[in-house]
């Protein structure tokens, strides 16, 4: 039978190896930084740091930040449309979008969205208002 205590030692060991690698990406990153500077018009190095930034925002999400980085820019439209497909869009973000559909995340005890699903959401509803602003013409 696992233990409250079993809980704790493996939750003390996962620690450890989370925090060392804190510690790898720290170097890594580092590391990373002096091979850029040789190569400032290389492009791939970008490419390499907007993959980081969407795995560690990520992370921070799923331990529960919410708020870190929510919103990348001042419009929460073009931070979506800018996401991966397969990011989560906490509440908070979705509410400054759409306010009615953050109410009913939240009576359906939804916490994030994929931005996958909200941009479909955002082009049916472009093509719809088109559709009607044609008609009306």
């Amino acid at each position: 039978m696992k233990t409250a205590a079993d809980a704790n030692m493996a939750y003390d060991m996962r620690m450890k190896r989370v925090k060392g690698l804190l510690k790898d990406l720290e170097r890594l990153l580092y590391k990373h930084e002096m091979r850029q500077g040789n190569r400032m018009t290389d492009w791939s190095f970008v490419g390499d740091l907007e993959h980081t930034e969407e795995d560690l925002t990520g992370i921070l999400r799923f331990l529960g930040s919410g708020g870190v980085r929510a919103v990348a820019s001042d419009n929460p439209l073009e931070s979506v449309m800018a996401m991966k497909d397969s990011a989560f869009v906490p509440r908070e973000t979705v509410a400054k979008l759409c306010s009615s559909c953050a109410e009913k995340m939240e009576r359906d005890g939804l916490k994030a969205l994929r931005a996958g699903f909200i941009k479909g959401a955002v082009v049916d509803c472009e093509l719809r208002n088109a559709t009607q602003a044609r008609h009306k013409s």
